[in-house]
C-alpha cells in the first residue's frame, strides 16, 4: 500500500509480569503493519526512557494489570515528560490494562487508556493519521 505506518514502543511496567494483553496488542499492531518494539515485562522507567531515545517511536504503550502498576506507570511517564529532548518529551503515551479508567489515566499522566487490544490498534491508527 506504500502507506507509512508507525513505530510503537511497548512494555509491561516495573513490578508487573502480565503480558497477555500486551502480546495481543503487539501481534495485532504487527498484523496492521506497525513496527513494534516490545521491551517485555517488569520494565523499569529508565529502560522505557532509554528505548524512547534509541527507537524514537511514534507512540509509547505502557501495560499493567495490577493496581500496584499505577505508580510505576506514573514514574515512567514523569521521567519521559521531564527529559530535555522535545521529541521524546511529547510522545503520546497510552496505558493499557483491565482495570484502567479515566481516573487512572489522569493519575499516571498518560494521554490515553484502553482495555482491549483492538481499540489500541484503532487508536494508534488515529494518532498517526492525525
Amino acid at each position: 500500500s506504500g502507506k507509512e505506518t508507525g513505530t510503537i514502543l511497548l512494555g509491561t511496567v516495573r513490578g508487573d509480569i502480565h503480558d497477555i494483553g500486551k502480546n495481543n496488542l503487539s501481534m495485532l499492531l504487527t498484523c496492521y503493519g506497525f513496527s513494534v518494539h516490545d521491551l517485555g515485562v517488569d520494565v523499569p522507567p529508565s529502560e522505557f526512557l532509554l528505548q524512547a531515545f534509541q527507537v524514537r517511536p511514534n507512540i509509547i504503550g505502557l501495560s499493567g494489570l495490577l493496581t500496584s502498576s499505577y505508580d510505576a506507570m506514573k514514574e515512567t511517564i514523569e521521567l519521559i515528560r521531564m527529559t530535555g529532548d522535545p521529541e521524546v518529551k511529547d510522545m503520546p503515551i497510552i496505558i493499557g490494562g483491565n482495570q484502567l479508567n479515566d481516573q487512572v489515566c489522569k493519575y499516571v499522566g498518560a494521554n490515553y487508556w484502553l482495555n482491549d487490544a483492538m481499540s489500541g490498534v484503532r487508536l494508534c491508527q488515529r494518532l498517526l493519521n492525525s
